[in-house]
């Protein structure tokens, strides 16, 4: 199920309707946004033993725990995340040639969805540490049946694109339908005003360097 969700799965339905280079156009751009993710999910792995190990003791200092962990992964992961979208014209054409442009877009919209995989780890670490792995399935769940049919919905007239959009959504509604979960039921802080002002700050950088990089 995790795999439906949250790796290349798109591809399977890709290669169906459309052509093999559509296929590598969604494949680079993935890879592109996986190597973004490698920094955030380290230190959400390493901040995930912490959560483990103190749940025990104190499930409310936790949770409140993971909610500071959220803010610094966001801190690491939404300028990397809108830089390369907005770079992903000059990123595409510097390193893969004119053959490539129609991945532009497929990057740059992989790149800002991918947030929603940066910030569902922290999400994760705490459900499983309280016990509450049935609505993480549940959620898992119902995220691929969502995947699947927005596959099935957009890939054949979009392509890559619309996988790109599949694949995206998907995460992000899965990501934000655990945030809500455990803010309502779990009672668990989440610093949404400092989210909103990284969220502003990461946009109006991206919009500048856009805008800068027009037409390279």
């Amino acid at each position: 199920v995790n795999a439906v969700v949250w790796d290349r799965s798109e591809l399977f339905f890709l290669k169906q309707p459309s052509s093999i280079e559509q296929v590598a156009f969604y494949s680079l751009a993935f890879n592109i946004t996986q190597q973004l993710l490698l920094v955030p999910q380290i230190f959400a792995t390493a901040a995930g033993a912490n959560v483990m190990s103190r749940v025990g003791r104190d499930p409310e200092a936790t949770k409140r725990m993971v909610g500071t962990i959220l803010r610094y992964i966001l801190l690491i992961a939404l300028p990397l995340a809108f830089g390369i979208a907005a770079l992903s014209s000059p990123v595409v054409r510097l390193l893969y040639g004119s053959k490539y442009l129609p991945a532009i877009p497929v990057l740059a919209i992989l790149a800002v969805f991918c947030l929603a995989k940066a910030a569902l780890i922290p999400a994760q670490h705490l459900l499983i540490a309280l016990d509450r792995q049935s609505f993480l399935l549940n959620c898992t769940l119902a995220t691929a049946v969502e995947n699947i049919t927005l596959d099935f919905v957009l890939i054949r007239g979009h392509a890559a694109v619309g996988a790109a959009i599949a694949n995206g959504v998907s995460q992000t509604v899965a990501a934000v339908s655990i945030w809500v979960f455990l803010m309502t039921r779990l009672h668990t802080p989440v610093p949404v005003r400092s989210v909103l002002g990284l969220l502003m700050a990461s946009g109006t950088m991206a919009g500048v360097v856009a805008l800068a990089t027009r037409g390279m």
